[in-house]
């Protein structure tokens, strides 16, 4: 399994990203793109917490295909709608976008060659989640920009 300090350096660099992407934050608030975070989350907290109980009832989980066919889809298609604008904090996702295109890629690659146990899939998806995190608060921090502005 993939060290912790990875996962640990991981964890900061995205929060720095945060932090970046939230004081450059000049578009408006998309309410799609929202939403398609939000059901992005639900679907990768829903397949890893599936995960976690088939393998603490059954052993172990083998590859599923679809699943991160299905995710690599939704990241593709959120990234396009995020970064269509050509702003300083739209540049940003790009880089963040990456971290997590290659994120999947390499728990991709990571579960066809292991089955996952119960342990893993509660990390892992810990982990997805502290990156969609950072999704989750741009977004909102421009739905909160939005919403003073229109006051």
């Amino acid at each position: 399994m993939r060290p912790f300090r990875f996962r640990f350096l991981l964890n900061i660099a995205f929060w720095s990203s945060l932090c970046w992407l939230t004081a450059c934050a000049t578009i408006n608030y998309d309410p799609q793109a929202d939403q398609q975070i939000t059901a992005l989350t639900q679907q990768i907290n829903l397949q890893y917490l599936s995960w976690g109980s088939q393998a603490r009832s059954n052993g172990p989980v083998a590859y599923d295909a679809k699943f991160y066919d299905a995710v690599e889809a939704s990241l593709a298609t959120l990234e396009m709608r995020m970064t269509a604008s050509q702003d300083a904090s739209s540049a940003k996702l790009t880089q963040l976008f990456q971290n997590l295109m290659q994120q999947l890629e390499n728990e991709r690659k990571f579960h066809q060659e292991h089955a996952l146990d119960a342990a893993y899939c509660h990390a892992e998806r810990l982990l997805i989640n502290t990156q969609l995190a950072v999704l989750t608060t741009y977004e909102l921090s421009l739905k909160n920009s939005a919403a003073s502005k229109a006051k």
